[in-house]
């Protein structure tokens, strides 16, 4: 089983690392693997201890970032890491002396864009824009919480049949 897995896991990377080939420097592939390591380790409790693969997920809205919304590697840094700071397994500070301020600022937007509790707001309203974009310093940190949600709406039914349902706890 752990070897499907792990097999599984390398397979989504690999094709991670070739959406990101037309964006990627020599500098980004490190940061790239280092990104993965976190996220790799930082999940890896989870699926041994329960058997589920929440590890995909954050590869799965990586790929969403650079095939589907065209950003760059660094976006797709800040997607693999955004569940990591999210769940208080690593700092903000951590993120910044890995990876650079860039990266740890869309993070931490990433971060303040969950704990939003908006459930009482209006999407339509404009005070709820408003506050978006005061919180918010770089639209990457909008467009990667899409990507988490797209990814969530693909795999619904799997997510549900966890019994563990993300969507109402975000």
């Amino acid at each position: 089983m752990k070897e499907a897995q792990n097999r599984r896991i390398q397979r989504i990377y690999r094709e991670l690392l070739l959406l990101c080939r037309p964006f990627v420097h020599k500098h980004d592939v490190a940061k790239l693997r280092k990104a993965f390591d976190i996220v790799l380790e930082y999940h890896r409790p989870t699926w041994e201890e329960t058997g589920q693969d929440y590890i995909y997920h954050s590869i799965e809205v990586a790929k969403i970032v650079i095939r589907e919304l065209n950003l760059g590697v660094t976006s797709v840094i800040c997607a693999l890491l955004h569940n990591v700071v999210d769940n208080k397994k690593v700092t903000i500070e951590q993120i910044q002396e890995g990876f650079g301020m860039e990266v740890a600022t869309i993070v931490e937007g990433y971060v303040k864009l969950s704990d939003l509790q908006t459930e009482k707001i209006s999407v339509q309203s404009d005070n709820f824009r408003k506050l978006y974009l005061s919180i918010i310093s770089d639209i990457r940190v909008i467009l990667i919480k899409l990507a988490h949600r797209l990814q969530d709406m693909r795999n619904f039914g799997q997510v549900r049949n966890t019994g563990k349902d993300r969507f109402l706890e975000e």
